[in-house]
């Protein structure tokens, strides 16, 4: 089980603060495009399920998951997450014509199909992000630009310690996660795991 914190950076300027900050402990960039889908009758989002494609340009090229069971019980949401590698091909083709995710050989397509009663696909939209990864102190820290088709943000995620002194440095904000079905498209987050959940 996966126990996240979701922060939002206040603004461009924390997030070059962040970044300037953790400078000498870079390891990566990557960048991610991230669509999002839902039966035509919001059969996902009407049991606060989330189905997603990411591409990216590192490995795994191209992942649906599925976010589920989404629980949210005093600011703290607990969520199952189902992930797969998905064909790069298969993936995009998918992303252009959302129906196409009826008939992809998938086990986490399979399981929308099946346990949700979908019977169609439709895009929700989605956005695109650039991640510099960080290994600070013991921490795997990402950082992240996420750019929505009409705003821009920041975010910060750190693996490993619940606490972090950069979090208050920084002035990430702790929010509640929002509901409803356009609600995976409107921020960016950081996300917090346990040690043992690495």
């Amino acid at each position: 089980m996966e126990v996240e914190v979701k922060l939002r950076l206040p603004d461009a300027a924390a997030h070059r603060k962040v970044t300037t900050l953790l400078a000498p402990f870079h390891v990566s960039t990557h960048r991610q495009e991230n669509f999002f889908f839902d039966g035509p009758k919001a059969e996902l989002s009407a049991r606060r399920a989330a189905l997603r494609l990411r591409f990216s340009d590192r490995a795994p090229l191209c992942a649906v998951t599925l976010k589920a069971r989404a629980v949210l019980v005093d600011g703290v949401s607990r969520v199952e997450e189902d992930e797969e590698e998905l064909d790069h091909s298969i993936g995009r083709a998918c992303a252009d014509q959302p129906d196409k995710l009826m008939s992809a050989e998938s086990r986490v397509l399979s399981k929308v199909r099946e346990e949700f009663g979908v019977l169609g696909f439709v895009g929700l939209g989605g956005f695109r992000n650039v991640r510099d990864v960080y290994d600070w102190k013991g921490l795997k820290l990402e950082v992240d630009e996420t750019n929505i088709p009409t705003r821009k943000h920041q975010s910060l995620r750190f693996f490993g310690l619940a606490s972090c002194p950069l979090v208050s440095e920084c002035g990430a904000q702790l929010e509640p996660l929002p509901s409803g079905r356009n609600a995976v498209m409107k921020e960016a987050r950081m996300k917090v795991r346990t040690p043992r959940d690495q």
